[in-house]
């Protein structure tokens, strides 16, 4: 098992992490600190890293930005992709209720500078980062004017939004999150008090080819009302499921059984602060993109 603290890419002593993305062997890292919110590529593997310009937009409550990192299908440009959103709130739940500016940003490894290309349709959730599939990045987002949630697609190489519909009619608010099963998009609804139900793309694109995988049934400890986004990582070949519940567990779960066990986790860090995300080995150094400043750590 190869173990390495991505700290060591921040200089300052109370940087806080986050793993936004991850193409071919790169991984897009971010230090969410609001004091100096800083983004970087590295590659774990070669321990080679640069850090990303500052975008404009500085992040203050209710304001949130959300990122996604993917590579474009046919120019094959890796690209960051920023959004920006001021939002107003209701006064009494605190849910957003309208977003009077918004701004996309784009950043191409190797080239200079971001790129404001416009603004973001729908509203975006900081706690959502965008899924990379298909030559595309994914957002579950709410549709205000709908007040339902829909599936926002960002293609990478026209940089052209366009929705998606999710699979539930009539159209219904989630406590969702998107993934990559088995070659296919999928969502992951956490809104059922009792079971964790996994919806399957099996057409991209095609709306008419949704439908529900996997219902899986919540361990007591974790039955009722929740709020946390749970999040499908693998089906392995005797079908089973690998989850992320929030940031505190990882199950394993069993679906001829129906039995949901925690896997046991080496958290160094603290408690409670488990991060997965899918990671393919890649040697390749960051020096490829010839105009970064590439360092080691």
């Amino acid at each position: 098992m190869l173990k390495f603290n991505l700290k060591n890419l921040s200089i300052f002593s109370d940087s806080n992490i986050v793993v936004d993305g991850s193409v071919h062997g790169f991984l897009l890292v971010r230090d969410v600190n609001y004091k100096h919110e800083t983004l970087y590529v590295c590659n774990p593997l070669t321990r080679e890293y640069f850090q990303l310009p500052s975008p404009k937009g500085l992040v203050r409550y209710p304001s949130v930005v959300t990122h996604g990192f993917g590579v474009s299908s046919i120019s094959q440009e890796y690209k960051v992709v920023r959004i920006f959103h001021e939002r107003e709130l209701h006064p009494r739940n605190r849910s957003c209720v309208r977003v009077p500016y918004s701004e996309t940003q784009v950043y191409t490894l190797g080239k200079t500078g971001w790129r404001t290309i416009g603004g973001a349709p729908f509203a975006y959730d900081s706690r959502s980062i965008g899924l990379f599939f298909e030559g595309s990045l994914h957002w579950l987002i709410q549709d205000l004017e709908a007040a339902h949630d829909l599936i926002s697609s960002f293609d990478l190489e026209n940089e052209e939004f366009r929705p998606i519909p999710p699979p539930f009619t009539p159209r219904r608010k989630l406590l969702g999150s998107l993934g990559v099963l088995k070659g296919c998009l999928c969502l992951c609804d956490n809104t059922s008090n009792f079971e964790i139900e996994i919806w399957v793309m099996k057409e991209y694109g095609v709306e008419e080819s949704w439908g529900r995988e996997y219902s899986i049934k919540k361990i007591p400890e974790l039955s009722g009302p929740s709020y946390q986004i749970v999040h499908a990582l693998k089906v392995f070949k005797d079908g089973n499921i690998l989850i992320v519940w929030g940031n505190f567990f990882m199950l394993y779960c069993c679906i001829k059984s129906e039995v949901t066990k925690e896997i046991d986790m080496d958290q160094p860090i603290e408690p409670s602060s488990i991060e997965a995300i899918h990671y393919v080995p890649n040697f390749q150094s960051l020096t490829r993109f010839s105009i970064e400043k590439v360092n080691k750590f």
